[in-house]
C-alpha cells in the first residue's frame, strides 16, 4: 500500500507541475504578444522569402533581447506548432541573431521557458545550441 501511495504522490506532483508549465507558457505568450507583433519586420526573412534580415529587422530583434528576451525565447517555440499558422521556419528564426549580428546564445531558452530539461520542446533548443543563438 505504501508504494501505490508514493506513485499517486508522484502523479500528483507531475500533473500539477504539466499545469503549471502550461499555464506559465501561456502567461508568456500573451506577454510577448506585442514584442511579438514589433518583430513583423522579420517575417520576410524567417518565412524563407528574404535571403536576408532587413536593418528594421534587427533593430526590431536588438529592441525586443534589450527589453525582454524571453520573447524571442517565445517565438521559436511558437514557430513550431503548426496549429498557429505563423509563417515561420523555425531554422531560420534561430539564424536570425547571427544574422544581424546580435549576441545571444539559445540554450538558455529552455530555463528562461521553465521547459523539462527533455521535453520535445527543450530538445529544439539544444539541437540549435551554437554560440551565435538566442539570449
Amino acid at each position: 500500500m505504501g508504494l501505490n501511495k508514493k506513485m499517486v504522490m508522484v502523479c500528483i506532483v507531475m500533473a500539477t507541475w504539466a499545469i503549471a508549465t502550461m499555464a506559465t507558457m501561456e502567461d508568456d505568450e500573451k506577454a510577448c504578444a506585442e514584442q511579438l507583433a514589433n518583430l513583423a519586420s522579420c517575417i520576410p526573412f524567417v518565412s524563407g522569402t528574404a535571403k536576408k534580415p532587413t536593418p528594421q529587422c534587427c533593430q526590431d530583434t536588438q529592441k525586443v533581447k534589450a527589453s525582454q528576451p524571453k520573447c524571442l525565447c517565445v517565438l521559436i517555440k511558437e514557430s513550431t506548432d503548426p496549429s498557429l499558422g505563423l509563417p515561420v521556419n523555425t531554422t531560420l528564426a534561430l539564424q536570425m541573431p547571427a544574422a544581424c549580428n546580435i549576441d545571444a546564445k539559445v540554450s538558455e531558452c529552455p530555463t528562461i521557458l521553465n521547459l523539462p530539461p527533455d521535453s520535445p520542446d527543450a530538445k529544439i533548443f539544444k539541437e540549435a545550441d551554437v554560440a551565435w543563438m538566442f539570449i
